[in-house]
């Protein structure tokens, strides 16, 4: 399974769709756009380090499978 979030994707449609700058935006809609924003971010931080885990525990599964199995044909002692 591939978690991730595509923030740059998402922040470039929310900029598309908006069709405006910040130039032109009030104080009050620039807070909200980080807003939003960050919290892509934190998601899309937060799909990285469970990817990072899934991998890590997998990859540490197959190695203790391998070592048990290399001590089981006495390759190992």
């Amino acid at each position: 399974m591939h978690l991730s979030v595509d923030i740059f994707g998402n922040c470039a449609i929310l900029f598309s769709v908006m069709r405006d700058t910040f130039d032109n935006l009030s104080c009050e809609e620039i807070f909200e756009l980080n807003a939003v924003c960050d919290e892509w971010q934190a998601d899309a931080i937060e799909a990285q380090e469970q990817e990072r885990a899934e991998r890590k525990r997998k990859a540490s599964m197959e190695m203790t499978w391998f070592i048990r199995k290399r001590r089981q044909q006495g390759d190992w002692s």
